[in-house]
């Protein structure tokens, strides 16, 4: 029901390929850096699984900030607490909704356990994170906000 839905991606090029022209959504190839649109653009940001992997967080952070229209949402689910690798090189911490707190209000936010890397069957299967457990360890970040 969304009046306009845009997938933002690097390898966009490479999805159009595999047939995502198909899909009801406009997919734009960029960096999640530099988002080609302008501020307070969309009523809804999501980054799904996407935000260890960007190449500059802070900037993808300010980027987020930008477009989201006030009284807009952000939405975020991502691993954390990972080490690095070539594809997520950024380890994210358990904090980092406090990353836009500034900006954003938080209205929720719920930890899972990583599992078997399926972020999305983790929260289907509702494998809350066991906080009692005090090893440091990876795991998931949902989280629900609203932009001031």
């Amino acid at each position: 029901m969304a009046a306009e839905r845009v997938g933002l991606d690097p390898l966009v090029p490479q999805y159009l390929k595999m047939g995502a022209q198909h899909h009801k959504m406009t997919y734009v190839a960029a960096s999640s850096d530099a988002i080609p649109f302008p501020a307070a653009h969309f009523d809804v940001v999501c980054s799904l699984n996407s935000l260890d992997h960007v190449a500059n967080l802070e900037k993808t952070i300010a980027e987020i900030k930008r477009v989201t229209r006030s009284g807009g949402h952000f939405l975020l689910l991502t691993e954390v607490n990972h080490p690095p690798t070539a594809t997520e090189p950024i380890n994210l911490p358990w904090k980092i909704s406090n990353t836009f707190i500034d900006a954003f209000s938080l209205l929720d936010e719920k930890r899972y356990e990583i599992g078997d890397h399926n972020i999305h069957g983790q929260i289907f299967r509702d494998a809350r994170f066991d906080e009692s457990n005090r090893a440091d360890r990876p795991g998931i970040v949902l989280a629900k906000f609203e932009r001031r």
